[in-house]
C-alpha cells in the first residue's frame, strides 16, 4: 500500500462512527449511548438497555462490571410462521439484567428503572428481542 492510499484509510477511519467504537467499552460516562455501536464478536449481539424515571425514557448498551461492552451470547433467528427476527440467546435473564443495571451505575441514572433489554445490531432503531431458555421472550411484555 502506497502513502497516499495509507493517508486515505486512515482519514476515513477517523471520520467513521464505527471508528470510535473499537474500544472495548465507553471512553467515559459523558458519552451517550448512540455515539458508538459496539462490535459484537461471532456468536454474540449488543444489548440496548431501555430505563423510564416519570415520562423520561433513554436507553444506553449494556456494560460488564468493569464497563466494557456486554456481548449477550447466542444466535439470531427467524420465527417460523411470523418471520420476525429474534435472538435466542444463551444469558440468563440474571446475566441481561446486571448487564444493564451496571450501565445504569455507570451512567448515573439515578432514580431510573429498568424497562426494557433488547438485541441491537445497530444504534436505535434496530431492537428484536430477546429469548432466553428456549421460550421465554423478556420485556417489555405488551
Amino acid at each position: 500500500m502506497n502513502m497516499l492510499h495509507a493517508l486515505a484509510l486512515a482519514v476515513a477511519l477517523a471520520a467513521s462512527p464505527l471508528a470510535s467504537a473499537a474500544g472495548k467499552g465507553p471512553a467515559s460516562a459523558k458519552d451517550r449511548s448512540e455515539k458508538a455501536v459496539p462490535a459484537a464478536s461471532a456468536g454474540t449481539t449488543s444489548l440496548a438497555c431501555y430505563f423510564q424515571k416519570g415520562d423520561s425514557t433513554t436507553w444506553y448498551w449494556g456494560l460488564t462490571s468493569d464497563s466494557q461492552w456486554y456481548q449477550l451470547p447466542g444466535a439470531w433467528q427467524t420465527t417460523p410462521y411470523t418471520k420476525l427476527e429474534k435472538f435466542f440467546s444463551t444469558a440468563n435473564q440474571n446475566d441481561i439484567t446486571q448487564a444493564c443495571g451496571y450501565s445504569s451505575t455507570y451512567y448515573g441514572l439515578v432514580g431510573y428503572s429498568l424497562l426494557a433489554a433488547f438485541a441491537a445490531q445497530k444504534n436505535a432503531g434496530y431492537n428484536y428481542p430477546i429469548i432466553v431458555g428456549g421460550n421465554t421472550e423478556l420485556w417489555p411484555q405488551y
